[in-house]
């Protein structure tokens, strides 16, 4: 073997999606397997005491390996499941979780709701091109190379065609302005018509989740957690991170939502307030709000909120309801809200919901009922 070459076997999967091996004092993370795979890996990168690497020759697989579905997957590094069932993805992305959070919550007190699709459930998409390459598509794992996109599963048939057209007959050019290498982003929107960006932020026309269907599901758990925690009439309520109010539009209480989009969709009952929670601090936002907070919902990006134990002593909220699409830093971030501060912290409910299907992500939702005795703030 040369000195890129590893012999791998798979104890099991990480929470992104990639089989871990320890060999003789080696760790390697290889994407694409299963436990108790084995075989030859060639290692793409290493990182402090572990390298990470992709398969090169399997030499046992895992009974429950099949043969994935879309043309791209070995290789494009969008999907993570692809080779095994999405029953088996499920049942990995849920233990994952569980075991995140183990010190605070037991593995009964989760349930994980699965998607209703594996594929075309995507209603937005980015691309990657580079003109001087003549490509357009996704990445590799471990490279910054393009890897063709046109028969991709994921978004919704609408997009799928439309990229295919796109692909085939060369015409994503013709939305190509000022840069030799970019992304074109294709949303789909409520009237199923695709539009195409250049080199715009993500969600530069407003953040909305990506899978419709999986994301009405989450909105009427949300409902159904406000309506069970019996709010006084003057409480206020909070959606921070809180796009266009999709959270908290079924809400009869005044809710304040922080973003920075259009506020053209706003409910009676919501206030909108243009505000970077990274950049400006809760006590620039509570100049905007007065009132005791009954409940207090965050949905930040995957960065999550570090100083989010600021946020609470400060407003105090009776509930924080966490939702989340990386659970480790929205573990994180209770962590500290438990071990740094004095207030009383009850884990009332927890469950996730898949979102993100085919993908190693998953979105995580935590209910917390805090009460406040000698806050140190």
């Amino acid at each position: 073997m040369s000195d890129k070459q590893k012999s791998f076997l798979i104890s099991h999967i990480d929470s992104l999606g990639q089989g871990v091996s320890k060999i003789d004092g080696e760790i390697l993370f290889i994407p694409k397997t299963l436990p108790g795979e084995s075989g030859i890996c060639v290692t793409k990168k290493k990182q402090k005491k572990v390298q990470f690497a992709v398969v090169d020759k399997l030499n046992k697989e895992n009974d429950e390996r099949i043969q994935a579905d879309c043309p791209h997957f070995e290789e494009c590094g969008g999907c993570h499941f692809l080779h095994t069932t999405y029953e088996v993805e499920i049942k990995t992305k849920s233990a994952n979780l569980k075991r995140l959070f183990k010190k605070f919550i037991t593995e009964e007190s989760w349930e994980t709701i699965p998607a209703k699709s594996r594929h075309s459930y995507r209603n937005r998409i980015q691309v990657h091109y580079d003109i001087n390459q003549n490509k357009i598509g996704f990445f590799k794992p471990f490279e910054n190379a393009i890897t063709n996109c046109e028969n991709c599963l994921l978004p919704k048939k609408e997009i799928q065609q439309r990229l295919k057209d796109l692909v085939l007959d060369n015409s994503w050019k013709d939305f190509v302005k000022d840069s030799n290498k970019g992304h074109l982003e294709l949303l789909l929107d409520e009237k199923n018509n695709v539009s195409i960006s250049n080199n715009l932020p993500y969600s530069s026309g407003g953040f909305s989740q990506v899978n419709t269907e999986m994301n009405d599901i989450l909105v009427n758990r949300i409902n159904d957690i406000y309506i069970n925690l019996n709010l006084n009439a003057n409480d206020l309520c909070l959606d921070l991170f809180g796009g266009d109010g999709n959270l908290t539009k079924f809400f009869n209480h005044k809710t304040f939502v922080t973003d920075s989009f259009s506020k053209s969709v706003a409910k009676d009952h919501q206030t909108f307030i243009n505000f970077d929670m990274y950049k400006n601090s809760v006590h620039d936002f509570m100049s905007h709000v007065h009132g005791n907070v009954g409940l207090m919902i965050i949905d930040p990006p995957r960065s999550g909120l570090k100083n989010l134990d600021e946020w609470v002593n400060t407003i105090k909220p009776k509930y924080l309801l966490y939702v989340s699409c990386n659970p480790a830093t929205q573990k994180r971030d209770i962590e500290n809200l438990v071990y740094k501060n004095s207030q009383e912290i009850k884990f009332l409910q927890s469950f996730a919901i898949d979102l993100f299907p085919s993908t190693f992500h998953l979105e995580s939702v935590v209910l917390l009922e805090l009460t406040f005795n000698n806050v140190i703030t």
